[in-house]
């Protein structure tokens, strides 16, 4: 379950959040306590975005880290694909039957290649490439969660964040500066929170 924010609007949400996360942008913004874990503070943040573009960050983020992945399997690209399949699916193109499909095959591939004759099971170019893998699994999950909850009455956007949540902290893990990557990831959230709120105001 997503901690509660105390403040009173969504703009004063999306504001404070992006204040947080470092935006300069924002001349004014209450105070916000965001959790101490950090994958819950994406959460957090992924759902004052629209699941379209929580789901744009989520891939975003696996992309930048997917090279740890075919660094070491150049010939498997099933978290290439899932990628692919999420950016389709951003355009309109796709099911949530492709994108669980694309986000499980992405998941079987860390798993097929957790057992490998040329590395020792903790290489940490092993283990990047695993977070790779689950990253862009995650990222189609969220894509396959956010189709699939429109179809509900009412929509269940939780399992969205948390599946971004998760292709996030993966991303993380693979990078090959993890510090540096959350800077990164809180700066695009902070970007999107503030490209919604203009929206929010032109629309």
């Amino acid at each position: 379950m997503l901690q509660r924010i105390d403040t009173s609007t969504l703009r004063e949400k999306r504001l404070a959040v992006a204040v947080a996360f470092g935006s300069t942008d924002v001349i004014e913004s209450l105070p916000i306590r965001l959790p101490g874990r950090y994958r819950t503070q994406i959460e957090i943040a992924a759902s004052l975005l629209s699941a379209s573009d929580a789901v744009r960050f989520a891939c975003d983020c696996a992309e930048r880290v997917l090279e740890r992945w075919e660094n070491l399997f150049p010939s498997d690209q099933r978290p290439r694909n899932a990628l692919e399949a999420v950016r389709s699916w951003l355009n309109g193109v796709g099911t949530a039957q492709s994108l669980k499909a694309a986000g499980r095959s992405a998941s079987d591939a860390g798993t097929e290649h957790g057992d490998t004759s040329t590395l020792p099971d903790d290489h940490p170019e092993l283990t990047a490439a695993h977070y790779a893998a689950d990253a862009a699994s995650h990222a189609a999950l969220a894509a396959h969660d956010a189709t699939w909850s429109h179809q509900l009455r009412p929509p269940i956007p939780n399992m969205v964040f948390g599946a971004v949540g998760h292709s996030a902290r993966f991303a993380t893990h693979a990078a090959k500066n993890e510090q540096a990557e959350m800077q990164w990831q809180k700066a695009r959230l902070a970007e999107l929170l503030l490209e919604s709120e203009n929206k929010a105001e032109h629309s």
